[in-house]
């Protein structure tokens, strides 16, 4: 056997080595966070489950269903929401919108949306006409309004 080949032995066994001990170390970490999580979240139904991120957001998953339920697939909608604090309101509200409302499609251009979907804001503060305006019921500041055209 050659020098060359026992220093290429050597490096690969080397890695070999690093690796193992990365994936051992790396269980050994997640898993137990896994294990947390899994105790933590699998009690939940499912429809409990598929609104946990907006509650994990801040966000009340009740309002979003009302949105969903009121917009109409391939329509366009706009996000309203404070954008004031350390994590804006908007920030949390917009990619969930985007994700939660699909089919409907979000719109970040007002001048091509179909609707605004206000979380905790007055539509009527953009300054478009207004159509239709369809509210929460208990929250007024949570509502979609559909812009005149």
């Amino acid at each position: 056997m050659t020098t060359r080949s026992r220093g290429a032995r050597a490096v690969a066994a080397a890695a070999i080595l690093v690796a193992a001990v990365s994936a051992v170390l790396g269980v050994s970490r997640v898993w137990p966070r896994l294990d947390t999580a899994h105790r933590a979240y699998a009690v939940l139904s499912s429809g409990s489950a598929e609104r946990f991120p907006a509650r994990d957001l801040g966000l009340d998953p009740a309002v979003f269903d009302f949105y969903r339920r009121n917009l109409k697939p391939g329509e366009r909608f706009f996000v309203r929401a404070p954008q004031s604090g350390v994590v804006s309101l908007w920030r949390k509200a917009r990619p969930w919108a985007w994700y939660w409302l699909a089919p409907a499609i979000e719109e970040g251009d007002l001048a091509k949306a179909d609707a605004i979907v206000s979380y905790d804001d007055d539509p009527s503060r953009l300054g478009v006409p207004l159509g239709r305006i369809v509210r929460f019921p208990g929250k007024p500041r949570y509502s979609v309004a559909w812009i005149r055209r």
